[in-house]
């Protein structure tokens, strides 16, 4: 284990792995919750669910790629690519905690995307600074407590903003699906709106033209209505210059965003479950080869 910003007695690399491999006798396989939890979201959550009900709507499109989001204490993710999962050449893959933050540029985005983040603005916005939960918070904007109801929401849609900005960098490359878990995701009401918001926003140019800022269109999958608009399949046949031949072209890019299903928890066990397989098939194959 490295220098972990977190983890203040992780200093000068700690052999964690090997020390309790060697107490346990048992192999030993360390990756982080946020790779853990897309990688379970991809082979056993949002990915096959989608792709099946894509199936069963009569829709030819398949997704093999996935953007797990988690958002708590900090802000993590994990990508996964073709059901492989993208760890990394220096195992930093997922690392989104010190992306560009889209209101305060020179600070991390884990700033405004974490439980401390939700408690400092409603800090900033009422004055008050007696100690309040997420759940309080929360609870504010649901009108079950007192305090300032639009402060409340105005702390979550501010985490949805910051969440979206970093989606969009993020899926504008990987180009695939979307899952978000973690303890602040249950007040997704306050949250999608604003990461919608976001990720169907526009960009510019010098000569004043406006681009999508995905280039795709994002729906969210936790919204029964929008679900069924996600599934359907908008193609036509389009004629082949010079030619009386036709082709199907598929005409809609699409992207979707849900809050697991699976829980954080769960999803990142099945991931960790998963991992832990594939290193030890790795680790027989390397030993057939060597033999």
């Amino acid at each position: 284990m490295g220098d972990l910003p977190n983890f203040p007695s992780f200093r000068g690399g700690v052999a964690l792995g090997s020390f309790l491999r060697e107490n346990f006798d048992i192999p030993v396989f360390i990756n982080n919750d946020g790779n853990l939890f897309a990688y379970g979201e991809a082979l056993a959550g949002l990915l096959p669910e989608v792709n099946t009900n894509l199936k069963n709507a009569g829709n030819s499109k398949q997704y093999k790629n996935l953007l797990g989001i988690t958002i708590g204490t900090g802000f993590g993710a994990g990508i996964v690519i073709n059901n492989n999962l993208n760890i990394g050449d220096n195992e930093c893959g997922g690392d989104v905690w010190l992306l560009p933050n889209k209101k305060f540029p020179n600070i991390i985005a884990e700033e405004s995307v974490s439980i401390r983040a939700v408690q400092r603005v409603y800090e900033e916005i009422t004055k008050d600074n007696s100690e309040k939960s997420p759940k309080d918070i929360f609870e504010i904007a649901e009108g079950i407590k007192l305090g300032d109801k639009e402060a409340a929401i105005k702390s979550f849609e501010e985490l949805g903003e910051a969440v979206g900005d970093v989606i969009s960098r993020i899926i504008n490359v990987m180009d695939g699906l979307v899952v978000i878990g973690g303890g602040l995701s249950g007040a997704e009401k306050y949250i999608f709106p604003a990461i919608l918001k976001e990720l169907n926003s526009t960009v510019g140019t010098f000569d004043s033209s406006y681009y999508p800022s995905l280039q795709m269109e994002a729906f969210n999958l936790s919204d029964s209505s929008e679900y069924i608009e996600f599934l359907k399949e908008k193609s036509n046949l389009i004629n082949v210059p010079f030619s009386n031949n036709q082709v199907r072209y598929n005409q809609s890019k699409k992207t979707g965003i849900a809050i697991s299903k699976l829980g954080a928890a769960k999803a990142i066990s099945l991931g960790a479950y998963a991992f832990a397989l594939e290193q030890l098939n790795k680790n027989e194959k390397k030993l057939e080869i060597s033999l």
